[in-house]
């Protein structure tokens, strides 16, 4: 944090950041965020919060998963616990081929991050996010191994780097995903 400084925390509290997922990567990657002190997050997923994610994704309890809280809105009630100066936008809703685009537009982040589990669903926000001119961070961590890519609009893709969608590839978060806490915490 320390080449962080005035200038870093400043841009920070000025940006606008969509997350696209609310499961173990994205709700960390607000939960962590919102500590820093972004400015603003949008938050877009359709799940609910249930006891077989309270060992990945360590934002959520007991309570969330007994009421089925959709994520994005038990995610948005603890974010605003934890700073309050951080304007958050909780969007349960699906994301789909047919809104990402609108959305984008509608909330015009400064970059979008990816929480989605699987690769269909990373294209589209590689396509989109192309389209509409906008940075975004591909995420993934699977058992033991995790990887993030930076992806520029002005620069190769996604699609560059994995030309189709992986076939004969089962992601099954229940037994393969990790801790992004203990990940993170590395």
């Amino acid at each position: 944090m320390h080449h962080f400084g005035k200038h870093g925390q400043s841009r920070l509290e000025n940006t606008h950041i969509m997350i696209l997922g609310a499961g173990a990567l994205g709700s960390h990657c607000a939960e962590i965020l919102t500590r820093m002190g972004a400015g603003s997050l949008t938050i877009i997923d359709m799940d609910v919060v249930e006891t077989s994610n309270l060992h990945r994704q360590a934002i959520f309890d007991e309570m969330d998963a007994e009421q089925l809280q959709p994520k994005v809105i038990a995610l948005e009630n603890k974010l605003k616990l934890i700073n309050s100066n951080v304007k958050i936008t909780a969007l349960y809703q699906e994301l789909t081929n047919n809104n990402i685009e609108n959305l984008l537009k509608t909330y015009q982040p400064d970059i979008v991050i990816d929480g989605m589990d699987n690769f269909t669903m990373r294209f589209l926000i590689n396509e989109a996010c192309h389209k509409c001119q906008i940075p975004w961070i591909y995420g993934a961590a699977v058992g033991s191994k995790g990887s993030v890519y930076a992806i520029d609009y002005t620069g190769p893709c996604f699609k560059c780097l994995l030309e189709t969608v992986p076939q004969n590839r089962r992601e099954l978060c229940n037994q393969w995903c990790i801790a992004t806490s203990y990940l993170s915490g590395c």
